[in-house]
């Protein structure tokens, strides 16, 4: 089949293949370290923000002042896109949330329970329980869960919990774009090198 490909043919296959084979595999591996590092990124904003509420909401908590609180949760989240945020107490009632009609139901959270229950554990000390919950949600396909429980570790005492869902759509738009951009980028370097062949 190849033997009835004229020169010009011939030098144009030669060049596609192997370019297009060093796209798929330069785009992948971009498209995955991208992928990463955006993830790592939001997850760090995350953090940051999860950790700022909780801090600004924990005197709040504890004197039982829950009047500010959602202005702190509102607040918090203004630099952040979001599926959803609240505030929980110790029992698990939410204190405050980006849904106000969720305000005073409460929240059973898998990953918050086994962190407790690690917590409660006075065979390991306090400090080893992790600072931040990472959790996917189950009710929210797309939605990372990101939990900072409001503790004091030198007395065990857990005092509520703030939970930020953040929405991963974000980073596979992020990584879609890229991928088209890639894609046009090739197909402009394939459109010259096939020009130049033909010259």
């Amino acid at each position: 089949m190849l033997s009835n490909l004229g020169l010009f043919q011939k030098i144009t296959l030669s060049i596609c293949i192997p370019f297009g084979l060093l796209f798929l595999v330069t785009a992948g591996l971009v498209s995955i370290n991208e992928e990463e590092a955006l993830t790592r990124l939001l997850l760090q904003n995350a953090k940051i923000v999860t950790k700022s509420i909780a801090t600004s909401s924990r005197n709040e908590i504890l004197t039982n002042n829950f009047i500010t609180l959602p202005t702190i949760l509102e607040k918090g989240l203004e630099e952040i896109e979001i599926q959803y945020s609240y505030i929980l107490d110790k029992h698990g009632i939410c204190l405050a949330h980006t849904d106000p009609m969720r305000v005073g139901t409460r929240f059973v959270i898998p990953a918050l329970e086994d962190w407790k229950k690690r917590y409660n554990d006075n065979s390991i000390p306090a400090q080893s329980a992790p600072e931040f919950i990472e959790d996917s949600d189950d009710n929210h396909p797309g939605v990372l869960s990101v939990i900072y429980p409001i503790r004091i570790d030198p007395i065990r005492e857990l005092y509520g919990a703030v939970n930020v869902g953040l929405k991963m759509d974000f980073i596979t738009r992020s990584v879609s774009n890229l991928q088209a951009i890639l894609f046009w980028i090739f197909l402009g370097a394939l459109v010259l090198e096939i020009g130049r062949a033909h010259v």
